[in-house]
């Protein structure tokens, strides 16, 4: 494997899930989330990170993002450790190379804002170009992700949800990262909107050698998207490796159930091939 551009080592974390008849019985409020998560990828390539539901799939998602920090290990991007953020360059860095897609398009977007403000906003705060370099900008992106440059002026609540989940695709590229992390992206679109969302992923990749992680209840998207795949489980990895050989030959009986779970539940018209159909 060439040498990683992403590295996790032991991430661990836990969040305060305290109760009142918690706090009066002195019990242990912390709940552990991440358990000893370690993974490497390699630039240019994208990894699936699938799981039930409260596997910590987005918590993970969120440390790689610099969002929340983890309670004890390392995560090493590019050769900078999340945890050298001592100072506001160090953060802007870290939050210009890595962007975040979030799964609720509404929430992720100010609804006061036009959108056009809002893809330029992020290259304002890093001082990129000049105002009207970056309206210039904002347009070439909005074509290039699929939407009529013209919506600039609108505000997110008049825009489709496959148009929103665009409009992040933008904001997110328009500063050149070098990770994306995509927190269920496809979960909130039908199925036309899917297969234009997961092309477009795929052409930013093949393009600009965009590194990818991606967390999905989906596996049929992750056999779409990913090279590589890493199931969770109650927070920790249980199987990983190249996607479809960890799904066709698992001997883990989580992520067998996960393949049972796609082979038997899902419409034949959804767009995500269906590879993993001869997986035993």
């Amino acid at each position: 494997m060439p040498d990683p551009i992403l590295s996790l080592r032991d991430i661990e974390k836990s969040f305060d899930v305290r109760s009142g008849h918690r706090l009066r019985s002195g019990a242990d409020t912390r709940q552990r989330v991440l358990k000893g998560v370690s993974f490497d990828l390699a630039a240019g390539c994208c990894l699936a990170l699938v799981g039930e539901s409260g596997s910590g799939k987005s918590t993970l998602a969120r440390i790689i993002a610099g969002l929340i920090r983890p309670d004890r290990g390392d995560v090493v991007f590019d050769g900078h450790r999340h945890s050298d953020r001592r100072d506001r360059q160090a953060r802007l860095r870290l939050h210009k190379t890595i962007q975040l897609i979030q799964q609720d398009t509404r929430g992720a977007l100010d609804p006061r804002m036009r959108v056009g403000d809002q893809i330029c906003e992020a290259m304002a705060i890093h001082r990129i170009g000049t105002r009207a370099w970056r309206r210039t900008r904002c347009a070439g992106l909005m074509a290039r992700v699929g939407l009529d440059p013209s919506l600039a002026v609108r505000h997110p609540g008049s825009l489709s949800g496959g148009q929103r989940q665009r409009v992040l695709v933008a904001r997110a590229m328009s500063l050149a990262p070098r990770l994306l992390v995509c927190d269920e992206p496809t979960s909130a679109l039908d199925v036309e909107n899917k297969g234009m969302f997961l092309d477009l992923i795929q052409t930013l990749q093949r393009e600009g050698g965009l590194t990818v992680v991606l967390v999905t209840h989906d596996l049929r998207v992750a056999v779409r998207l990913a090279d590589r795949i890493a199931v969770l489980h109650q927070g920790s990895i249980v199987e990983s490796g190249a996607t479809l050989p960890v799904l066709r030959h698992s001997t883990d009986p989580r992520t067998r159930a996960l393949t049972a779970h796609l082979r038997s539940g899902f419409p034949s018209s959804d767009p995500v091939p269906a590879s993993l159909g001869q997986a035993s």
